[in-house]
């Protein structure tokens, strides 16, 4: 897989937990479907950056 289409995936899985964060989803339902704990981290940056 190329390094663009890599990046394109990552941004998507922390765009994907930042939509449930907002669905107020906990983060242990979040990590439980299979997210790392840093990509929960910076998709909860990105919330309180953009807010």
């Amino acid at each position: 897989m190329c390094n663009w289409s890599e990046s394109i995936i990552k941004r998507e899985r922390i765009d994907a937990i930042g939509r449930m964060i907002r669905a107020n989803i906990t983060r242990e339902q979040i990590l439980s479907m299979r997210y790392t704990e840093a990509e929960y981290e910076k998709a909860e940056s990105a919330l309180y950056a953009n807010a």
